[in-house]
């Protein structure tokens, strides 16, 4: 019997690490391109899902296709979604039973489109913090959630952390967490000190942000590193300085998750497990190393539902 919410996955991570080369010659192939929609799932996985997605046949994933390598847009259709997101997606369809939709949605939408039952999940933009562990949903983490800092080429303003910008004008993602680390960083180290504030400009996503530290509106765009990676490897415009950890408060440290109503807590175990289970056999680390960002896998103390808190599935927490 699959144990609930409590599982981890200790280890499974440093297997899969020692397996790189082995696991990248026989997976790598695997993932389609257009995957096909499932027969059936393994059976105690799909049995763990709600009636509903059971019926429905699929599950919604809301998220914005502008954050590459996580979560893009195909080049020749924008309507298609590429990246990590989607082929771990693809990966644990045939586990699941049912298909993964993803949804192109705006940030401001994506939180009301869970709340309303519109989405089944948040899989792209959204990370896992404590916080929200302890209210309205629970997570399934994927990928690590490191920092990084886009600036012109150049970097003209000398930016070599989020301290260093007392004064200027950092832009972040409308409604996401980067604003109160942003805010605690801003009070303890600038204002403490005399130095002015750092001016928050929230943006609604990477196309906005882009254009916006091209133009001087914004000195920096804050968003997960591999995403600022990608960008400045595609554009000489760009630059990236990387945000050391131990910059960001503890208790504002994240992950990227996928993030699950409480209100359905039989799709957030079916996601664990079947994620659980492509750990396990390599093709979790695969997609990664396809997109060159195997160091941001998942660190095995969090690999468990709602990491931070182990709230439990289901469960609100005071």
């Amino acid at each position: 019997m699959i144990e609930p919410q409590t599982r981890t996955r200790f280890g499974l991570l440093a297997v899969a690490l020692t397996s790189t080369a082995l696991v990248l010659t026989a997976c790598s192939a695997d993932a389609p391109e257009t995957p096909s929609a499932p027969a059936a799932g393994t059976n105690e996985v799909y049995d763990m899902l709600p009636d509903a997605i059971k019926e429905a046949g699929v599950i919604r994933a809301g998220g914005l296709f502008q954050t590459p390598p996580v979560l893009g847009a195909a080049a020749d259709d924008p309507t298609t979604p590429v990246g990590i997101a989607p082929d771990l997606a693809a990966k644990i369809e045939p586990i699941l039973g049912v298909r993964i939709e993803f949804v192109d949605t705006q940030w401001p939408n994506q939180i009301p489109g869970l709340q309303s039952g519109n989405l089944d999940v948040l899989w792209g933009q959204i990370s896992d913090n404590a916080e929200r562990e302890r209210s309205a949903f629970d997570f399934v983490p994927f990928l690590g959630s490191d920092q990084g800092l886009l600036t012109q080429a150049g970097n003209p303003q000398g930016i070599d952390s989020i301290a260093s910008m007392c004064g200027l004008t950092l832009a972040l993602p409308n409604g996401g967490n980067q604003g109160e680390i942003v805010a605690a960083i801003s009070a303890e180290r600038c204002e403490a000190a005399g130095e002015p504030a750092i001016r928050q400009l929230p943006l609604q996503g990477g196309a906005d942000a882009y254009s916006a530290v091209k133009a001087g509106t914004a000195d920096a765009w804050m968003d997960v590193r591999s995403s600022v990676e990608q960008v400045a490897a595609s554009d000489t415009a760009f630059e990236v300085v990387h945000v050391d950890i131990e910059e960001i408060p503890l208790e504002m440290r994240n992950v990227s998750g996928i993030a699950v109503s409480k209100e359905n807590p039989g799709l957030t175990e079916a996601l664990f497990e079947a994620m659980s289970r492509i750990v396990e056999d390599g093709e979790y680390l695969a997609v990664l190393e396809e997109y060159d960002v195997a160091a941001d896998a998942i660190p095995e103390e969090l690999f468990s539902i709602n990491p931070f808190t182990n709230t439990p599935v289901g469960e609100m927490a005071g």
